[in-house]
């Protein structure tokens, strides 16, 4: 490697420069899928990564939960196990800020292009196995307390 290819500033600029890009192409994709003023009914149908990776999440942890014994019920955005939880996933929940992170970080590391993408793609399903890792124990013992 050269000296410039260990530049911290270039590093920090290319950083903050994806991440800013991948997190708000991410918002700007859910606004345009979600109905309202620019809605875009093809793109919401036919390329909606988003609602995509919610069902993969929300099917992963049920296929889990059903292996273990529990009974589950899922739709669109809720996983509800019986007599347990209901877990709602929300936008947020998705781990696409995390991913975003991630992916902008090993994309400005200096590192050969392979060992990037070796990298990213490991790194994104570890980050879903957590994920479900977590909506699976969310859903089991989280408990919504209501004030009286």
């Amino acid at each position: 490697m050269t000296a410039g290819q260990n530049n911290p500033m270039k590093f920090a600029a290319w950083f903050v420069s994806l991440f800013v890009v991948f997190y708000y192409s991410n918002i700007l994709f859910l606004g345009i899928t979600s109905p309202g003023k620019y809605y875009s009914p093809f793109l919401a149908q036919h390329l909606n990564y988003i609602q995509g990776l919610r069902w993969v999440l929300l099917k992963s942890s049920a296929g889990i939960l059903n292996s273990l014994g529990y009974y589950t019920i899922t739709n669109t955005y809720d996983l509800l196990v019986a007599g347990h939880g209901i877990i709602r996933l929300a936008y947020d929940c998705l781990g696409l800020g995390v991913i975003s992170f991630f992916t902008a970080f090993v994309l400005a590391y200096p590192k050969p292009p392979r060992a990037k993408l070796v990298f990213i793609i490991t790194g994104i399903v570890a980050i879903q196995l957590l994920n479900i890792a977590r909506f699976v124990l969310l859903a089991l013992f989280w408990t919504r307390e209501i004030a009286k």
